[in-house]
């Protein structure tokens, strides 16, 4: 079993190179990337009527945004003029 500081350095490790995959991108592939990640989605808690009971499935969309937009800085929003740094 990986320890947490080994899990963490290659969470990092991985988050790196997709920061730098991601600043490789067309304005085009950027804007494209963007608006399929920020598609919005049902947090996954089990219920009939997704979200209806707070449960642990917020927790784990909130991660979901936070790594998305580690991941993604320096880009401009979906909806915004331009994609990354290459025109």
């Amino acid at each position: 079993m990986k320890t947490i500081d080994e899990l963490e350095a290659r969470l990092t490790a991985q988050r790196r190179v997709l920061m730098w995959l991601v600043q490789e991108l067309s304005a085009e592939q950027a804007a494209r990337l963007m608006a399929e990640l920020w598609e919005p989605f049902p947090p996954q808690d089990g219920q009939e009527d997704p979200g209806a009971v707070p449960a642990g499935a917020f927790a784990v969309e909130a991660g979901y945004g936070a790594e998305i937009r580690m991941i993604l800085r320096g880009l401009s929003p979906p909806d915004s003029q331009g994609g990354g740094d290459k025109t």
